[in-house]
């Protein structure tokens, strides 16, 4: 992904550590996000907050990403809830192999500014 040229990488510390409902906070406090699952369902829910993870922020408010996952648990389908961004599209064109033998993937998502 290419960045500006003055400007570091976003990178998040996973808060947490729990899979269903966790929050990341950026290493120089730039962006914060919760994201969750509904028990009983498979769409993940991404939200950007305005706050460092604490006992004191609100709960989240608006959807900014939802992730749609297959009734099995594959991939399904990411949508961008947030105008001016609304569009969906499947997962799998998120996904990039980092090595050419190997079998991991990463997950790599467009940011908007917003």
């Amino acid at each position: 992904m290419p960045y500006a040229r003055n400007t570091l990488p976003l990178v998040f510390e996973d808060r947490s550590g729990n899979t269903t409902n966790t929050d990341f906070d950026e290493m120089y406090e730039r962006r914060y996000y919760h994201v969750a699952r509904d028990s009983g369902t498979t769409k993940t829910k991404i939200y950007e907050m305005n706050h460092r993870t604490s006992r004191s922020r609100p709960p989240p408010q608006m959807v900014l990403i939802e992730l749609d996952f297959q009734k099995d648990e594959s991939l399904g389908t990411i949508s961008f809830v947030r105008p001016p961004n609304l569009r969906s599209m499947s997962m799998s064109q998120y996904l990039r192999k980092t090595s050419f033998f190997g079998a991991y993937v990463i997950m790599s998502f467009l940011l908007y500014s917003m």
